[in-house]
């Protein structure tokens, strides 16, 4: 699981970093903006974002300025983009022509979303999003630090071998239980026994088991009992191994 950090200040630019000791939820609750990304109306085209919480039916529905989710709703050249603002409501902000997934280096960069900072180094635009459903697989939905909306995954991981640490880059090493397999992610250097929020605040060798969002985890060193990476004493017995052959030991 990832949690994403903002790269640049919401409003004028919003960009997030993907690469920012991950730890992603997809089943947050998403902000209370009255927005659909999947609903249509009788004639299957797209009734807009509407807000109908309020309790007196009588009163006017109100409407967010536009549909972050879908990107529409903004047909001012100088601000053809949704996006959320300050307050973490929807507002049309400026645009690039930069596609989804493509490299950015602000959000102004972006035709739709946010520029995601991700943990190789490079920036991709990234759409919002409400739940893993509203992400391309196999995407996932991801929290944001300090903000209320989400946004899907499009970074690129390198996948790697934790018993021989086998990244590329220097400053990464390979880590586990972090929703894409064994990846490589920025270091960490919280020692194993102590809390953490995200797979790669610990150091090479750990990863951080049981955090949710709200409550931190613990650093767990990694184990694998196939390729003979196993914890200490030897007697004990790697806990939760996945489909790669990973696991994590008790203590």
């Amino acid at each position: 699981m990832r949690h994403l950090h903002l790269l640049v200040a919401i409003g004028m630019a919003t960009a997030l970093g993907c690469g920012s000791k991950a730890a992603a939820d997809g089943g947050d609750a998403a902000p209370d903006t009255g927005l659909d990304d999947t609903a249509t109306s009788a004639d299957g085209t797209d009734p807009g974002p509407v807000d109908t919480s309020a309790p007196d039916v009588k009163a006017e529905v109100s409407k967010p300025a536009c549909n972050p989710l879908q990107n529409t709703g903004c047909t001012d050249p100088a601000n053809p983009k949704c996006g959320y603002g300050t307050d973490n409501k929807p507002v049309c902000q400026p645009g690039g022509t930069a596609k989804l997934g493509e490299a950015c280096s602000n959000p102004n960069d972006c035709a739709q979303g946010l520029c995601l900072s991700c943990p190789t180094g490079k920036s991709v635009c990234a759409n919002y999003c409400i739940s893993d459903a509203s992400c391309k697989a196999p995407q996932t939905c991801n929290t944001i630090t300090g903000q209320t909306f989400k946004t899907c995954d499009w970074c690129s991981y390198e996948s790697c071998k934790v018993e021989t640490q086998s990244c590329k880059s220097a400053t990464q090493a390979c880590y586990t239980n972090t929703g894409n397999g064994a990846v490589c992610l920025d270091k960490g250097s919280t020692a194993i026994g102590d809390t953490c929020n995200a797979p790669n605040d610990c150091v090479p060798g750990a990863t951080c088991v049981g955090a949710s969002p709200g409550a931190p985890g613990v650093c767990r060193a990694i184990c694998a009992p196939a390729a003979k990476l196993g914890c200490t004493p030897p007697t004990v017995q790697c806990e939760n191994v996945d489909g790669e052959g990973y696991g994590f030991c008790p203590k």
